[in-house]
């Protein structure tokens, strides 16, 4: 019988729910594809139906829990929160703390990952670009609110913010876990946007 779209989206969410957990509990090097199938009640070969592969795998579960982030953030910029208030409460859903929030700097780790791919292989779906655009358009606001400085190039200062995003995540990846600190690495972010703002 021919499945349906809505059922095959139900499916598709299901493997992507089941992949996101099993890379969180053994890692995305440690994870099996067949293993995912197995607990997301399907056959390998209905995983591959949707994903070319592993990897195809890791971007799209990225992609789908940063769409869950997107929908998070997009209340936080039409909140009345300062600017700075606004960009502290995004930055914290990606520099979560290390002591009280362990599932979610697992989370962080996976994207470490996925950056590391990005960087040997390409980043084929423009994550980084759709990062910055949505960067560029919080700093033209906060321009168009005369909150930036007029000599700050504000495109200069998203790709900025995007370079001291992801350093901070491969720099988090090569300390020793007793002294992660994912608390500072947000706070350099945020002392850059207090250096462009007026």
């Amino acid at each position: 019988m021919k499945r349906t779209k809505e059922e095959a989206l139900a499916t598709k969410k299901i493997l992507l729910s089941k992949s996101f957990m099993e890379f969180l509990e053994t890692g995305f090097e440690n994870s099996k594809l067949e293993v995912i199938a197995e607990k997301a009640g399907v056959t390998r070969g209905a995983l591959y139906w949707h994903f070319k592969d592993k990897k195809d795998l890791l971007e799209s579960v990225i992609e789908y829990k940063d769409m869950e982030s997107i929908e998070i953030c997009s209340e936080i910029f039409d909140s009345e929160l300062s600017p700075y208030e606004k960009l502290n409460k995004i930055i914290s859903l990606n520099f979560p703390d290390i002591k009280t929030k362990k599932k979610e700097v697992n989370f962080v780790k996976l994207k470490v990952e996925l950056y590391n791919y990005f960087i040997r292989y390409g980043d084929k779906r423009n994550v980084g670009v759709k990062f910055t655009e949505s960067c560029y358009s919080f700093l033209k606001q906060m321009k168009k609110e005369n909150l930036i400085r007029d000599e700050v190039n504000i495109r200069s200062a998203a790709f900025n913010i995007l370079t001291m995003c992801s350093g901070s995540y491969l720099r988090y990846s090569t300390l020793p876990e007793n002294i992660r600190s994912l608390k500072t690495l947000k706070t350099n972010v945020l002392d850059y946007l207090k250096l462009i703002m007026k």
